[in-house]
């Protein structure tokens, strides 16, 4: 089998390989696609304030109080009124919702003292968690095609750099392609990769299903 994720999805994806040899040595995964990996959620959260996807910083917050309850008491005392509203509209609505109703609004408003919520995340109890969804700490066993492009508007290019320089230090298998596409237009500059990679991850995954070389820019 192969894996395939873009964005969030990459993350997945990523996450799934680097816990392959760990959690399900069994299953026969030949590869894998992880296209604008959003490696490094505290990075992440800086990049989306205040852009189209404003409102996944609101879904991080809603994921991790339920993941970690030991967080809430502090989400609770951070945000203000109107951030407490934000959250639990952007816990019932999808993305294309919430980029209507909030994209390229600031969380300036949504903290009792009127600094960004990203500005909170490197403390705790959120540097823990954060540091807990890191995507890098471990060399996947199978090899890995990352993609992403150098104008993305919504995950910074420089963290996907990062999990893939850490990822071949750790002796991974890694084929990494750079875009440089944009500025077009929101979310697009953020999505291409996955579009203009077709052509190419496709056949690549295909030659690792059937245990032929694959093209790699890392292989210790």
């Amino acid at each position: 089998m192969a894996m395939w994720g873009f964005s969030q999805g990459g993350g997945a994806v990523a996450a799934a390989a680097e816990l392959h040899a760990e959690y399900a040595p069994e299953l026969e995964i030949a590869g894998a696609f992880a296209g604008a990996v959003p490696a490094d959620l505290g990075e992440v959260a800086k990049h989306i304030d205040g852009s189209a996807l404003t409102a996944g910083i609101a879904y991080t917050l809603n994921g991790f109080t339920r993941t970690y309850p030991e967080t809430r008491e502090a989400r609770d005392k951070l945000v203000s009124e109107q951030g407490q509203s934000f959250l639990e509209q952007a816990d019932h609505e999808c993305e294309t919702s919430s980029l209507f109703k909030w994209g390229f609004t600031d969380t300036e408003a949504a903290t009792q003292s009127g600094r960004p919520v990203s500005t909170y995340l490197d403390q705790e109890p959120w540097k823990s968690v954060l540091d807990k969804q890191r995507i890098g700490t471990i060399a996947p066993d199978i090899p890995v095609y990352v993609t992403h492009n150098v104008q993305d508007d919504l995950v910074g290019i420089e963290q996907g750099r990062q999990m893939v320089r850490d990822w071949c230090a750790k002796g991974a298998r890694v084929n990494y392609i750079e875009h440089n596409v944009g500025p077009v237009a929101p979310v697009v500059d953020h999505s291409s990769p996955d579009a203009l990679e077709l052509g190419t991850a496709i056949p690549w995954l295909e030659q690792a299903v059937r245990g032929e070389n694959v093209a790699l820019t890392c292989n210790a």
